[in-house]
């Protein structure tokens, strides 16, 4: 909606069916087109090659596995142009984020076994893991904001 409020032509995905829907109807309540709106997977966009300016992946790979977060960052640079931005924000860690009951299903990468994150999967990272995945790939700015979060952009 901010983007969309700033002039830009906005395409959007979400793996969330219910993300979606909440997505197009704050389009639809501020007076923005919401048809380029739909549920995809991050490793699979099924946009096609060079579609985008920019992406924007806002907390999103702390949620994947190691593997599925490569190929993520895979699927965003396959879809940006050349000379394009990638954006990447990684979530803050906070305290419940070890307390609530969950399982390791690899190093480092939480997945909970109940309450309101039940399934939900986690990898806190630490700066070294970010440029670790993100080697090869031209970082052009990095920065923590005040809620703790890592964010990252990079240029194709």
């Amino acid at each position: 909606i901010a983007f969309a409020a700033n002039g830009f032509a906005v395409s959007a995905f979400d793996i969330s069916r219910t993300s979606v829907e909440i997505t197009k109807r704050g389009l639809a309540k501020c007076g923005f087109d919401s048809v380029n709106v739909k549920v995809a997977s991050i490793v699979d966009s099924g946009y096609g090659d060079d579609a985008f300016d920019a992406v924007n992946a806002h907390a999103v790979l702390d949620h994947l596995t190691a593997a599925d977060a490569k190929m993520a960052v895979e699927e965003l640079f396959r879809i940006i142009r050349k000379g394009g931005l990638v954006m990447l924000s990684f979530d803050g860690v906070e305290e419940e984020d070890f307390t609530e009951e969950h399982i390791e299903i690899e190093p480092g990468t939480m997945q909970y076994v109940s309450g309101s994150r039940k399934g939900m999967l986690f990898h806190p990272y630490e700066w070294e893991e970010i440029e670790r995945l993100l080697e090869g790939y031209e970082i052009i700015e990095k920065w923590s904001n005040r809620r703790e979060e890592k964010v990252v952009v990079l240029r194709k």
